[in-house]
């Protein structure tokens, strides 16, 4: 989304490169503030979402940009095309048209009063944490060797132009940080970047560390079935042994990774839908199962919701937190349950996870790694 600097009054726009407008064009800066928004949807979204349009309806622009028809006249099928309405509602579905769609982007910086101040008004209406605020400072400090990227994701990768832009967002400075309102989840520019590129991170010129938890989601399944006074032993012990699926996969005579699918749609499914997972569950952990089935029992989403509050309440508001007194100047950015830091800042990070988790009556496996 177009980031905002509140000292100059300035913004900044992602645009795709080829996209030009006249320089005495009325309502520049507004349409690259709306391309902006439609490059970020494309490069932040699930991959398999990154080509659907963004459906906008009429009355959300014109709040947003209340010079949207003036807006729309300079954009209309040149560089951005619109599509796919919603039947019974004023709204379009929304993208940048197919010969700027591949292009890489570039940072266009610009002064618009009347823009910044409806863009600062929303940001105050929804405003970073004190926590989060840090993160966002820290993660600025990241730069990614984007001279590596062919020796990394080949040309032949399904997804190589999306992976291409998400890197560039990070080694053009563009960086953005938000948390969603379903459980206050925090997402980055590194929470968006496949795994295979993380080793091409640097700060300061160095690579980082990552502190990542072993069976992370179910850990904080029982860490929130634990708060509503439920437990299961075995179950809190195999997920702190970093076992639990292959109990199940030997259970039910799977592989590890057959057996970590099924454990997740066990978990995040309807009540509606059994499964040989949820029946397992019922057996060996039946307090578990128990609460997984409570708190689906009118919105099965419930569940993943409880699930990412306590993984966001121990990774944010707790450990990160805990670091940044302790050290503001230490670098930290997180990928939703793992932490990275350089590697001279890994154990004093790997010790307070520990120290947290202990205060909890958890202790999990937790795998430090070079990236």
């Amino acid at each position: 989304m177009p980031s905002y600097d509140a000292d100059t009054e300035r913004i900044s726009a992602y645009v795709p490169r080829g996209i030009e407008l006249e320089d005495d064009c009325p309502v520049r800066a507004l349409a690259y503030f709306f391309v902006d928004i439609l490059s970020f949807k494309r490069i932040f979204l699930p991959k398999k979402k990154a080509h659907l349009p963004f459906i906008l309806s009429y009355r959300r622009l014109r709040c947003v940009i209340p010079e949207w028809k003036d807006v729309w006249a300079v954009l209309k099928d040149r560089y951005v095309v619109r599509d796919k309405h919603k039947k019974g509602v004023r709204s379009c579905g929304y993208r940048i048209a197919p010969e700027f769609r591949e292009q890489p982007c570039t940072v266009r910086v610009f002064r618009q009063r009347r823009l910044f101040k409806r863009w600062e008004a929303r940001n105050k209406a929804f405003p970073l944490g004190t926590t989060e605020t840090h993160l966002y400072d820290q993660l600025r400090r990241l730069t990614l060797d984007i001279e590596r990227f062919d020796e990394v994701i080949s040309p032949d990768h399904e997804y190589n132009t999306l992976c291409r832009r998400r890197a560039e967002t990070i080694s053009d400075g563009y960086f953005r940080l938000n948390t969603d309102r379903f459980s206050g989840r925090v997402h980055s520019n590194v929470t968006n970047l496949p795994s295979e590129l993380r080793p091409l991170l640097r700060v300061d010129g160095q690579t980082l560390c990552e502190m990542d938890i072993a069976n992370s989601q179910p850990l904080f399944l029982a860490m929130a079935a634990k708060a509503a006074g439920a437990e299961d032993s075995l179950y809190v012990k195999l997920c702190e042994e970093g076992g639990l699926y292959q109990f199940i996969g030997r259970k039910l005579g799977v592989s590890r990774k057959n057996a970590k699918g099924r454990a997740f749609r066990a978990i995040f499914s309807s009540n509606r839908k059994d499964s040989k997972t949820k029946r397992l569950f019922r057996e060996f952990f039946p307090n578990t199962a128990a609460y997984m089935h409570d708190t689906k029992a009118d919105n099965y989403k419930l569940l993943a919701k409880a699930m990412q509050t306590a993984e966001r309440r121990f990774v944010i508001d707790t450990v990160c937190e805990r670091l940044r007194k302790l050290n503001p100047e230490m670098f930290l950015t997180t990928i939703h349950d793992s932490i990275l830091s350089k590697p001279a800042d890994a154990e004093i990070v790997e010790s307070i996870m520990r120290d947290e988790f202990e205060k909890r009556g958890f202790s999990p496996k937790i795998n430090t790694k070079m990236l």
